[in-house]
């Protein structure tokens, strides 16, 4: 309350009246098998293409396509705009798997795996990016001075780590690792000074090398600057001083070298490196601090600040391929596991600093990439010196290829029931889910009750039931299927609905259909079609019908979106059969395409709950009455909070009224209630913290028979005649 100490004109800010806005209810869901992609996790999805990205492409288990992929297209193509996916995968699928070797090519530097089970895996490639090769013109005979002639020096610096592949009549254990601490472009070609005396691998240039020979850059600089002050390097340095300002952004475990270039004869100039331990900012320089023991010296007693100095961080790039295609490129990593931020992997197991950062960029929850994960480093004895670190980043020539990926059993009906109903219940903290199917698991009465016991459970969705091929084909079909629903699925409730017979589409592998094969299904499209459950269709039908006129709108009687036919064409008298216990049709009428012919949900209490519309325009009355009502929570529970709470949710039903969502259109009074006051909250109601609310909402229900009578009409009698059942003449109506 303000408080009015002195005379004068107060302005006070009431709250806006709260205003209850509609819950979404076009958000499908979908549990099913993949080629790829995480399991057991929800992954919201919002278009095929996303879809994938992350679980790959229109996929068979078996020799024999599974039907999430098919589902999922089937839902935007319809209409939809998100939904959720659940991928299961079979228990004996594998994940491929593969490994970076050292410069040495022996030795590990880094094992990593697809980070998802299946065959899909073995279609990646990791490599490590080197530079353009800078090929060799002239062969080296100075071995005292380290010079090469190449080329080109295109995106080359001083302070790159290089190494020296001979074209012929050597292997990898030849390669020399070296920094570079100069370039000359005085010549013809430009010259590659590289440091004298440091030398990593086991051997240095001893015997030239021969034309074609290559040069590899394997490092690229997060961090550059200039030497400040002069560093002794007799005894392996503690620190370096760089300009001021510069090292704000370096991190502990970053891999430094120091090129020295003190204009003095090659023998004299000098290289250091080491790895972060921290930076301090001094008045006219910044301080990086090495980790004790890790600083190493080059082959000069003093590295004099002139300028020419150069100060730098070692990384690479990673690049990853999926069917030979670059799909990742994870720019400027380090190998140093003390690294704080472009670190690569980890290792679970060893004494820190290996188990110090496990969320490298490549490594755990924080994992950059979506298709691969280091699972540990290569050699977890290696001490987090500069050397180990420079040694073990990996130079594979070519792409390491992962393997051993398995998509596991051959048959979906080898895959436990437990894994789809497991997959099932992650959806259960998901309200904005409003429809759910599991076609993969079509006719598997285990899954489909699961779905339906789910739904009523929830109260926010209604579960889209398949039935198997087996029961959607054959002259026994209608028997088949009326079987299923009464006496093997069994289920009664209105959050269920179930939809028949599957569907015919074209085989997303033929870019063509073939000649029509009379006899393949009841129209005829051979081996350029599938069979699939209709789930995924309806899924975006319902969505589809919600965007366009609104969710009182029956589901019913749109064209389906890509459908070449039904697996069984059903007549009328078939049609008897299965209305009445809610078994809605897919029928094929000549002209007008396949086109869902039923709206009814698996209730038999035909209270206005068997019908589709029905279900769902309540459980999207419901939950926006859920989320708009929470205001009311603790407010104190008298008759003005009646007032607020009458105003609030009249309003609301009356703007359904006015979209048409509710019945009778031209009478709001016939149309819905809302009755709070003390007579729905008793006295005993406040002391124990109720408010009790009354609606009453009037659906409109769908038309789904209309019914013409037809008489004789001899153009005198009147209309009030007709209508009665028989004319003036005594004519019977037809």
């Amino acid at each position: 309350m303000t408080q009015t100490l002195h005379p004068g004109v107060y302005v006070i800010e009431e709250p806006a009246a709260p205003a209850i806005t509609g819950v979404g209810i076009t958000t499908a869901g979908f549990v099913g098998l993949a080629a790829k992609g995480t399991t057991d996790t929800l992954r919201l999805i919002t278009s095929f293409q996303q879809f994938k990205e992350e679980f790959g492409d229109y996929f068979k288990l078996g020799g024999s396509y599974v039907y999430l992929a098919f589902a999922v297209n089937a839902f935007f193509n319809e209409g939809g705009s998100a939904c959720y996916v659940v991928r299961v995968a079979p228990n004996d699928a594998v994940k491929s798997s593969g490994s970076l070797l050292e410069l040495d090519q022996t030795a590990q530097a880094a094992n990593l795996e697809a980070l998802s089970v299946g065959d899909w895996g073995n279609k990646l490639a990791i490599q490590v990016e080197k530079r353009a090769p800078m090929v060799v013109q002239t062969a080296v005979t100075d071995e005292a001075s380290d010079t090469i002639a190449v080329d080109n020096i295109v995106g080359l610096e001083t302070g790159d780590l290089v190494y020296v592949k001979p074209a012929s009549g050597g292997d990898a254990l030849d390669d020399n690792l070296k920094v570079v601490y100069g370039i000359d472009t005085s010549g013809t070609n430009p010259v590659i000074e590289l440091d004298s005396a440091l030398a990593f691998t086991p051997s240095p240039i001893t015997n030239g090398l021969p034309v074609n020979s290559t040069v590899h850059v394997s490092s690229r600089h997060r961090f550059r600057s200039k030497l400040v002050n002069d560093v002794s390097i007799g005894s392996a340095p503690t620190s370096i001083d760089v300009t001021s300002g510069t090292g704000a952004n370096l991190v502990p475990g970053q891999l430094i070298v120091l090129v020295g270039d003190d204009g003095l004869s090659p023998v004299a100039k000098g290289v250091v490196y080491g790895v972060v331990d921290s930076v301090i900012e001094a008045a006219n320089y910044d301080r990086i601090n090495f980790k004790s023991g890790s600083g190493k010296e080059g082959s000069a007693a003093t590295i004099q600040a002139n300028g020419n100095e150069t100060v730098c961080s070692v990384e690479f790039d990673v690049n990853i391929f999926e069917n030979n295609i670059l799909k990742e490129s994870h720019e400027r990593v380090s190998m140093s596991r003390d690294n704080a931020r472009d670190f690569v992997g980890g290792s679970t197991t060893g004494a820190s600093p290996l188990t110090a950062f496990l969320d490298g960029r490549l490594y755990g929850t924080t994992n950059e990439s979506n298709r691969v994960q280091i699972t540990s480093w290569g050699n977890s004895t290696a001490t987090t010196v500069a050397k180990d670190v420079i040694e073990a980043i990996p130079l594979t020539d070519s792409k390491t290829q992962l393997s051993s990926g398995a998509d596991g059993t051959n048959s979906t009906a080898q895959i436990p029931d437990s894994k789809f109903t497991a997959a099932v219940d992650l959806y259960k903290d998901s309200e904005d889910v409003s429809m759910l199917a599991c076609p993969d698991a079509a006719g598997n009465t285990v899954v489909q009750k699961k779905l339906a016991d789910h739904a009523t459970l929830m109260r926010t969705l209604v579960a889209l039931i398949d039935p198997d091929l087996s029961d959607s084909e054959g002259t026994t079909a209608i028997t088949e299927i009326t079987n299923w629903r009464n006496n093997v699925l069994n289920v009664d409730d209105s959050y269920s609905a179930l939809y028949w017979p599957w569907l015919v589409v074209p085989d997303p592998a033929q870019s063509s259909l073939a000649t029509p094969d009379p006899g393949a299904f009841s129209q005829g499209f051979g081996s350029a079609s599938v069979k699939i459950p209709p789930s995924g269709h309806m899924a975006g039908v319902y969505a589809s019908v919600v965007f366009n006129r609104g969710v009182h709108k029956a589901p019913a009687n749109e064209v389906l979106s890509g459908v070449l036919d039904v697996t069984r064409r059903i007549t009328d008298a078939d049609h008897d059969f299965l209305n009445p216990i809610g078994i809605n049709a897919i029928r094929f009428f000549p002209g007008q395409g396949i086109r869902p012919w039923g709206a009814r949900t698996l209730f038999s209490n035909k209270n206005g709950k068997h019908y589709v519309n029905v279900r769902r325009l309540l459980i999207f009355i419901e939950r926006s009455l859920k989320e708009g009502n929470r205001f009311a929570v603790f407010e104190p529970n008298d008759p003005a909070l009646y007032q607020v709470l009458r105003q609030v949710n009249t309003r609301f039903l009356r703007s359904l009224w006015e979209q048409g969502m509710l019945f009778p259109s031209n009478d709001i009074n016939k149309a819905f209630f809302v009755k709070v006051d003390e007579e729905t909250t008793t006295a005993a109601d406040r002391k124990n913290g109720r408010v009790n609310i009354l609606i009453g909402v009037n659906p409109p229900f769908p038309a789904e028979f209309v019914v013409f009578r037809v008489s004789l009409f001899d153009g005198q009698t009147s209309l009030e005649t007709v209508v009665t059942g028989t004319t003036a003449s005594g004519a019977v109506i037809l």
